[in-house]
């Protein structure tokens, strides 16, 4: 892998500018600085727009053969780049140069426009570049034809239908569509041995080439029409093609057509889907959802949803979650609340709730379909539902009983205790023991113990959760059991959890392997731990890493996740978002921002400066340098600072990995043996102070 295009993905900014720079003294790749400005138009647009502008002016000046390279490989990268845009346009001015028709489509594709979005623009360009001299065209009377000439103005076409049939170019825009070389409709022109085999070994692209051959609908006679003149079974082949579509949320699957979303005939398709179609209405309101988040509905579109919202309580259907999710997206796409009593009703059954639940598919929709019920069912038949929810749901129920039905809980708590072979179920009841201290319920020494002992067996996320738990609401009783539990049980304990990162990121394997480091060093069982001020819950770190971050914090608030909505809202007016691939990777990136903002606010909140104090030349703490020697002579430095500013390629260990874990509370003197290397042993030699932890 090239430099720059590792340093990008790595982040490391300062190592990619210098070897750019280098690169382009010496041998640039293009590719590679392509990639690399892929890269960087996520992570830091405004060093991909810098870097891009220097490369241009550097290539031009010392290697003009390589600027086409660069140029049309980074107009698929950037949007508004004015100089980006104009150079673009001269080289195709140049490349072009015979090409009668090229201003015309440099105006039609917004190229030749100030301040055009140039990603656009050139995916623009590149499609009306397809009129082309010898490239095929399908007109809907005269059928495929191929362009033999093309002028500023004028176009000689032979068509299937209409031999050397001469039109004026903007007729010809106007009325056909571009096709590719290996298209169905001209293989069914000139060949058509290759146009059945296309159907009687289909491809998974075989809707799409249809699709797009047929104007973007395809229906059973219009797939007859297709195949006309062929041996070919029409029925078999649109049972074959409907197979083929059945999943995909962006084609309209009904039962005589499929079509793509289409905003101009959503009114009209949208009651086809709620109120004709045959598939399950689970299936039908995906389709529906992903109509009404492509277009924006104009006033006929609403008439259609206000009226389609009041007809729903006449439809008779079992799958009655699938049929209160069905006006919950007409209520949203509407900009309204759901009523309070739903034409559509509840289900206040356990089972039927449990079904209910199963058919919805928005995650925010079963959320207030759950608060409903704790409203509306009773206690019994909530008790009964509680055990079957997934996890997240059973969060948002107890947030919801919490406020509303307290008791509920504490008889639902004591139930599942009864159960811990049902993990998930028993964990939750620990979790709410320590939330609400329910001590009548388990004594929370005892809940303790059974969260530690069970952890290893939870999921994931419920690992992680409880670990952190019971370090921030059981700090004295974690202590406590630490201190008073013998060494092997601690040793048991450690080996369950050594393959969970949830548990090991949230530093309560530290802890307890630490505890056991200690006892042997000392040579006791159950000798008394020091307390050192790195294990708290805090993180530390020096001033100027905190200062760094804060400032990160806050042009990835003020700047990248604007950007970011600036992204979607550009990306989401090309339409069709069902297939706007920009658009989902916009939504992808603002998403990744948010994430990484929480993460980091969440990191910042425990971040603490070094305490000069509570540091000193007697041990290895976070803040220090450490020097280890081996019998053989052989020498190791290692500086144990904070996650901030870690970076092992230069000896500084994070006081929270592994290493640093070992390290942590040793003097002078002391052996050790490093994780990875258990056959060499080391002495810890001089431990010095951190200039930064001088300056905090």
């Amino acid at each position: 892998m090239a430099s720059i295009v590792k340093y990008a993905r790595g982040g490391e900014y300062e190592s990619l500018q210098s070897q750019w720079l280098e690169d382009l003294d010496s041998a640039p790749s293009v590719p590679d600085m392509v990639e690399a400005l892929s890269i960087l138009a996520d992570s830091r647009p405004e060093l991909a727009e810098e870097l891009l502008v220097l490369s241009m002016e550097e290539i031009q000046a010392s290697r003009p053969e390589l600027m086409p390279e660069l140029l049309k490989g980074s107009a698929e990268i950037f949007d508004v780049l004015e100089k980006l845009r104009i150079q673009l346009v001269e080289l195709l001015r140049d490349e072009y140069l015979m090409f009668e028709p090229l201003e015309l489509f440099l105006d039609r594709s917004g190229l030749s426009r100030e301040g055009c979005a140039v990603r656009r623009g050139w995916r623009n360009f590149r499609e009306l570049m397809r009129y082309r001299r010898r490239g095929y065209v399908l007109h809907d009377e005269f059928g495929p034809g191929r362009i033999e000439r093309i002028t500023r103005s004028r176009a000689t076409v032979d068509f299937e239908k209409a031999p050397e049939h001469d039109m004026s170019l903007k007729a010809m825009l106007e009325s056909t569509r571009p096709l590719d070389d290996d298209s169905l409709a001209v293989t069914r022109w000139r060949d058509p041995q290759a146009f059945r085999e296309a159907f009687l070994r289909p491809g998974p692209d075989l809707v799409d080439r249809l699709l797009a051959d047929l104007g973007g609908t395809l229906t059973r006679a219009g797939l007859e029409r297709f195949i006309s003149g062929s041996s070919l079974d029409a029925s078999k082949l649109w049972h074959r093609i409907r197979k083929l579509a059945r999943g995909r949320q962006e084609l309209i699957s009904l039962q005589g057509s499929i079509t793509r979303i289409d905003p101009r005939e959503a009114p009209q398709t949208l009651r086809e889907i709620i109120f004709h179609s045959r598939e399950s209405l689970a299936d039908r309101n995906k389709l529906l959802a992903a109509i009404l988040e492509s277009i924006t509905p104009d006033e006929r579109t609403k008439s259609v949803l206000e009226q389609a919202l009041d007809d729903l309580g006449s439809v008779r259907t079992a799958e009655t979650g699938a049929l209160f999710e069905t006006a919950w997206i007409l209520c949203r796409r509407l900009g309204r609340e759901l009523p309070e009593e739903p034409a559509v009703g509840m289900e206040t059954k356990a089972k039927r709730a449990l079904r209910a639940l199963g058919e919805i598919g928005s995650n925010e929709c079963k959320r207030e379909y759950l608060e409903r019920l704790v409203d509306l069912a009773d206690d019994g038949q909530l008790a009964s539902v509680l055990p079957e929810l997934s996890t997240s749901l059973r969060a948002r129920a107890t947030e919801l009983l919490r406020a509303r039905n307290p008791e509920l809980l504490r008889r639902a708590a004591r139930e599942f205790l009864k159960a811990p072979e049902r993990t998930a179920c028993y964990m939750w009841a620990l979790e709410l023991v320590v939330m609400d201290r329910l001590t009548d319920v388990m004594p929370l020494e005892r809940c303790l113990e059974c969260a530690l002992v069970n952890l290893p067996y939870a999921p994931a996320q419920v690992q992680q959760r409880m670990a952190r738990l019971v370090q921030q609401r059981l700090e004295t009783q974690l202590r406590e059991y630490i201190e008073s539990t013998d060494t092997k049980t601690l040793s048991d304990l450690c080996a369950g959890l050594e393959d969970s990162a949830a548990v090991e990121s949230s530093g309560l394997l530290l802890k307890l392997k630490r505890e056991i480091s200690h006892r042997s060093a000392s040579g006791g069982a159950s000798a008394p731990v020091r307390s050192f001020f790195w294990e708290s819950d805090a993180i530390y770190s020096s001033r100027k890493a905190i200062d760094e971050r804060r400032r990160e914090l806050e042009h990835l608030r003020t700047v990248d996740i604007p950007r970011a909505a600036d992204a979607i809202a550009e990306a989401a007016s090309h339409g069709d978002l069902s297939e706007n691939a920009e658009y989902e990777a916009a939504l992808e990136r603002r998403d990744l921002l948010l994430d990484r903002l929480a993460r980091q606010k969440r990191e910042l909140s425990r971040t603490k400066p070094y305490p000069p104090s509570e540091i000193s030349s007697n041990t290895i703490s976070p803040g220090t340098r450490a020097s280890l020697r081996s019998d053989s002579g052989h020498s190791l430095v290692y500086e144990l600072v904070g996650p901030l500013e870690a970076s092992p390629d230069r000896g500084r260990i994070n006081y929270l990995s592994p290493l640093g874990g070992v390290l942590l509370g040793l003097s002078p003197g002391d052996p050790v043996a490093l994780p990875g290397d258990p056959d060499a042993e080391y002495v810890v030699g001089e431990v010095e102070i951190l200039p930064e932890v001088r300056h905090t």
